[in-house]
Protein backbone atom coordinates (compact mmCIF):
# COMPACT_ATOMS: atom_id res chain seq x y z
CA UNK A 1 0.00 0.00 0.00
CA UNK A 2 2.83 2.35 0.93
CA UNK A 3 4.62 1.47 -2.31
CA UNK A 4 1.49 2.29 -4.32
CA UNK A 5 1.23 5.65 -2.57
CA UNK A 6 4.90 6.33 -3.29
CA UNK A 7 4.35 5.57 -6.99
CA UNK A 8 1.30 7.83 -7.11
CA UNK A 9 3.24 10.55 -5.34
CA UNK A 10 6.12 10.18 -7.80
CA UNK A 11 3.79 10.42 -10.80
CA UNK A 12 2.12 13.46 -9.30
CA UNK A 13 5.49 15.08 -8.64
CA UNK A 14 6.68 14.57 -12.20
CA UNK A 15 3.37 15.85 -13.54
CA UNK A 16 3.96 19.00 -11.53
CA UNK A 17 7.52 19.22 -12.82
CA UNK A 18 6.22 18.85 -16.38
CA UNK A 19 3.72 21.66 -15.87
CA UNK A 20 6.41 23.82 -14.29
CA UNK A 21 8.51 23.34 -17.43
CA UNK A 22 5.67 23.73 -19.98
CA UNK A 23 3.76 26.70 -18.54
CA UNK A 24 6.73 29.11 -18.58
CA UNK A 25 6.83 28.59 -22.36
CA UNK A 26 3.75 30.84 -22.56
CA UNK A 27 5.71 34.14 -22.39
CA UNK A 28 8.25 32.77 -24.86
CA UNK A 29 5.39 31.94 -27.22
CA UNK A 30 4.00 35.47 -26.77
CA UNK A 31 7.42 36.96 -27.60
CA UNK A 32 7.74 34.88 -30.78
CA UNK A 33 4.14 35.64 -31.80
CA UNK A 34 4.66 39.38 -31.17
CA UNK A 35 7.83 39.48 -33.28
CA UNK A 36 6.16 37.63 -36.16
CA UNK A 37 3.14 39.95 -36.17
CA UNK A 38 5.39 43.02 -35.83
CA UNK A 39 7.43 41.91 -38.84
CA UNK A 40 4.33 41.29 -40.95
CA UNK A 41 2.73 44.56 -39.81
CA UNK A 42 5.82 46.59 -40.75
CA UNK A 43 6.23 44.69 -44.01
CA UNK A 44 2.64 45.36 -45.16
CA UNK A 45 2.26 48.84 -43.66
CA UNK A 46 4.55 50.37 -46.29
CA UNK A 47 2.03 49.52 -49.03
CA UNK A 48 -0.49 51.93 -47.48
CA UNK A 49 1.49 55.18 -47.06
CA UNK A 50 -1.40 57.66 -47.29
CA UNK A 51 -3.45 56.04 -44.53
CA UNK A 52 -6.72 56.72 -46.33
CA UNK A 53 -9.29 54.78 -48.34
CA UNK A 54 -7.46 55.33 -51.63
CA UNK A 55 -4.64 53.11 -50.34
CA UNK A 56 -7.00 50.13 -50.34
CA UNK A 57 -9.13 51.05 -53.34
CA UNK A 58 -9.25 49.50 -56.81
CA UNK A 59 -6.58 50.57 -59.26
CA UNK A 60 -7.52 51.86 -62.73
CA UNK A 61 -7.40 48.44 -64.37
CA UNK A 62 -9.58 46.94 -61.65
CA UNK A 63 -12.09 49.76 -62.05
CA UNK A 64 -12.40 48.90 -65.74
CA UNK A 65 -12.80 45.22 -64.85
CA UNK A 66 -15.46 46.14 -62.31
CA UNK A 67 -17.52 47.99 -64.93
CA UNK A 68 -17.08 45.17 -67.45
CA UNK A 69 -18.06 42.54 -64.89
CA UNK A 70 -21.06 44.58 -63.79
CA UNK A 71 -22.20 45.01 -67.38
CA UNK A 72 -21.72 41.29 -68.15
CA UNK A 73 -23.56 40.38 -64.96
CA UNK A 74 -26.56 42.56 -65.72
CA UNK A 75 -26.68 41.66 -69.41
CA UNK A 76 -26.44 37.91 -68.84
CA UNK A 77 -29.09 38.10 -66.09
CA UNK A 78 -31.44 39.94 -68.45
CA UNK A 79 -30.74 37.47 -71.27
CA UNK A 80 -31.41 34.50 -68.98
CA UNK A 81 -34.75 35.98 -67.91
CA UNK A 82 -35.66 36.63 -71.56
CA UNK A 83 -34.79 33.06 -72.58
CA UNK A 84 -36.99 31.60 -69.84
CA UNK A 85 -39.80 33.95 -70.86
CA UNK A 86 -39.39 32.85 -74.48
CA UNK A 87 -39.62 29.20 -73.46
CA UNK A 88 -42.83 29.95 -71.55
CA UNK A 89 -44.34 31.95 -74.42
CA UNK A 90 -43.54 29.22 -76.95
CA UNK A 91 -44.91 26.52 -74.67
CA UNK A 92 -41.76 24.40 -74.73
CA UNK A 93 -42.12 21.16 -72.73
CA UNK A 94 -40.41 20.90 -69.34
CA UNK A 95 -38.70 18.10 -67.47
CA UNK A 96 -39.86 17.03 -64.01
CA UNK A 97 -37.26 19.29 -62.37
CA UNK A 98 -38.59 22.33 -64.27
CA UNK A 99 -35.77 22.55 -66.81
CA UNK A 100 -36.49 22.90 -70.52
CA UNK A 101 -36.75 19.60 -72.36
CA UNK A 102 -34.41 18.81 -75.26
CA UNK A 103 -37.06 16.77 -77.06
CA UNK A 104 -37.53 19.61 -79.53
CA UNK A 105 -34.81 21.38 -81.49
CA UNK A 106 -36.09 24.68 -80.17
CA UNK A 107 -35.64 23.39 -76.63
CA UNK A 108 -32.05 22.38 -77.40
CA UNK A 109 -31.40 25.81 -78.89
CA UNK A 110 -32.76 27.61 -75.81
CA UNK A 111 -30.78 25.33 -73.48
CA UNK A 112 -27.54 25.99 -75.38
CA UNK A 113 -28.14 29.72 -75.10
CA UNK A 114 -28.97 29.35 -71.40
CA UNK A 115 -25.75 27.42 -70.78
CA UNK A 116 -23.76 30.13 -72.55
CA UNK A 117 -25.43 32.96 -70.61
CA UNK A 118 -25.22 31.09 -67.28
CA UNK A 119 -21.49 30.63 -67.78
CA UNK A 120 -21.04 34.37 -68.35
CA UNK A 121 -23.32 35.11 -65.41
CA UNK A 122 -21.38 32.87 -63.01
CA UNK A 123 -17.95 34.15 -64.07
CA UNK A 124 -18.96 37.82 -63.97
CA UNK A 125 -20.67 37.33 -60.60
CA UNK A 126 -17.55 35.79 -59.05
CA UNK A 127 -15.32 38.52 -60.43
CA UNK A 128 -17.77 41.25 -59.46
CA UNK A 129 -18.10 40.05 -55.88
CA UNK A 130 -14.32 39.70 -55.59
CA UNK A 131 -13.78 43.30 -56.73
CA UNK A 132 -16.62 44.59 -54.55
CA UNK A 133 -14.99 43.15 -51.44
CA UNK A 134 -11.33 43.66 -52.38
CA UNK A 135 -10.73 47.06 -50.68
CA UNK A 136 -12.39 45.85 -47.49
CA UNK A 137 -10.48 42.55 -47.63
CA UNK A 138 -7.16 44.42 -47.93
CA UNK A 139 -8.16 46.63 -45.02
CA UNK A 140 -9.06 43.63 -42.84
CA UNK A 141 -5.83 41.91 -43.87
CA UNK A 142 -3.74 44.82 -42.60
CA UNK A 143 -5.98 45.24 -39.56
CA UNK A 144 -5.39 41.64 -38.47
CA UNK A 145 -1.62 42.14 -38.31
CA UNK A 146 -1.96 45.38 -36.37
CA UNK A 147 -4.48 44.20 -33.77
CA UNK A 148 -2.66 40.87 -33.29
CA UNK A 149 0.63 42.68 -32.71
CA UNK A 150 -1.04 45.22 -30.43
CA UNK A 151 -2.83 42.54 -28.41
CA UNK A 152 0.28 40.38 -28.11
CA UNK A 153 2.37 43.21 -26.65
CA UNK A 154 -0.11 43.79 -23.84
CA UNK A 155 -0.65 40.06 -23.35
CA UNK A 156 3.09 39.64 -22.80
CA UNK A 157 3.21 42.61 -20.43
CA UNK A 158 0.26 41.39 -18.38
CA UNK A 159 1.69 37.86 -18.22
CA UNK A 160 4.64 39.22 -16.25
CA UNK A 161 2.42 41.47 -14.14
CA UNK A 162 0.02 38.63 -13.31
CA UNK A 163 2.89 36.22 -12.63
CA UNK A 164 4.61 38.64 -10.28
CA UNK A 165 1.49 39.42 -8.26
CA UNK A 166 0.43 35.76 -8.19
CA UNK A 167 3.81 34.79 -6.77
CA UNK A 168 3.57 37.67 -4.34
CA UNK A 169 0.23 36.31 -3.16
CA UNK A 170 1.53 32.76 -2.67
CA UNK A 171 5.11 33.53 -1.56
CA UNK A 172 6.61 36.28 0.58
CA UNK A 173 9.52 36.89 -1.78
CA UNK A 174 8.24 36.42 -5.35
CA UNK A 175 11.47 37.05 -7.26
CA UNK A 176 13.59 34.89 -4.97
CA UNK A 177 10.98 32.14 -5.12
CA UNK A 178 11.41 31.87 -8.91
CA UNK A 179 15.11 31.04 -8.55
CA UNK A 180 14.45 28.64 -5.70
CA UNK A 181 11.69 26.84 -7.62
CA UNK A 182 13.93 26.00 -10.57
CA UNK A 183 16.89 25.33 -8.33
CA UNK A 184 14.69 22.81 -6.52
CA UNK A 185 13.59 21.18 -9.78
CA UNK A 186 16.96 20.85 -11.47
CA UNK A 187 19.28 20.26 -8.51
CA UNK A 188 16.77 18.39 -6.29
CA UNK A 189 18.13 20.05 -3.18
CA UNK A 190 16.24 19.29 0.01
CA UNK A 191 17.53 22.00 2.36
CA UNK A 192 15.35 24.77 3.72
CA UNK A 193 14.22 27.40 1.24
CA UNK A 194 14.05 31.09 2.12
CA UNK A 195 11.08 31.95 -0.07
CA UNK A 196 9.17 28.72 -0.58
CA UNK A 197 6.75 27.01 1.75
CA UNK A 198 4.59 23.89 1.84
CA UNK A 199 2.79 23.03 -1.42
CA UNK A 200 5.09 25.34 -3.37
CA UNK A 201 4.65 23.18 -6.47
CA UNK A 202 0.88 23.70 -6.63
CA UNK A 203 1.19 27.38 -5.78
CA UNK A 204 3.68 27.85 -8.60
CA UNK A 205 1.40 26.09 -11.07
CA UNK A 206 -1.48 28.26 -9.88
CA UNK A 207 0.62 31.36 -10.51
CA UNK A 208 1.66 30.20 -13.98
CA UNK A 209 -1.89 29.18 -14.89
CA UNK A 210 -3.34 32.49 -13.70
CA UNK A 211 -0.71 34.34 -15.73
CA UNK A 212 -1.51 32.36 -18.88
CA UNK A 213 -5.27 32.91 -18.50
CA UNK A 214 -4.88 36.63 -17.77
CA UNK A 215 -2.58 37.14 -20.77
CA UNK A 216 -5.03 35.36 -23.07
CA UNK A 217 -7.97 37.46 -21.84
CA UNK A 218 -5.94 40.67 -22.23
CA UNK A 219 -4.91 39.61 -25.74
CA UNK A 220 -8.50 39.31 -26.99
CA UNK A 221 -9.67 42.46 -25.19
CA UNK A 222 -6.82 44.52 -26.64
CA UNK A 223 -7.35 43.03 -30.09
CA UNK A 224 -10.99 44.06 -29.98
CA UNK A 225 -10.26 47.58 -28.71
CA UNK A 226 -7.43 48.10 -31.19
CA UNK A 227 -9.64 47.06 -34.09
CA UNK A 228 -12.65 49.01 -32.87
CA UNK A 229 -10.92 52.31 -32.17
CA UNK A 230 -7.18 52.62 -32.83
CA UNK A 231 -6.89 51.02 -36.28
CA UNK A 232 -10.11 52.58 -37.57
CA UNK A 233 -8.88 56.03 -36.56
CA UNK A 234 -5.55 55.39 -38.24
CA UNK A 235 -6.93 53.75 -41.40
CA UNK A 236 -10.56 54.58 -42.38
CA UNK A 237 -12.52 51.49 -43.38
CA UNK A 238 -13.31 51.42 -47.13
CA UNK A 239 -16.92 50.80 -48.19
CA UNK A 240 -18.14 48.02 -50.45
CA UNK A 241 -17.51 48.94 -54.09
CA UNK A 242 -20.59 49.67 -56.19
CA UNK A 243 -21.49 51.65 -59.29
CA UNK A 244 -21.96 54.88 -57.32
CA UNK A 245 -18.50 54.91 -55.72
CA UNK A 246 -16.17 52.73 -57.83
CA UNK A 247 -14.41 55.82 -59.26
CA UNK A 248 -14.62 57.94 -56.10
CA UNK A 249 -11.16 57.14 -54.74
Amino acid sequence: MAKKNDNAGGIFFWMLVGLLIILPIVPIAWIIYTLIKLYKWKKNQKYYPNQDISDFWLDNQEKIEFLESLNDFRTSKSNIDDLWATADNEGLPRNQDGSISNRRNRGKEINNQLNFENDIYDKSKRRLFYLREKPNDKWNYLKDYFVSYYGAIYALLFWFVAFYYSLKYFFKKPLLSVFEIYDKIFTERTEYFLALKENWELHTIYALSISAIVSLIVFYICKYLAGKFIFKNKYPEPPIVDYSNYDKY
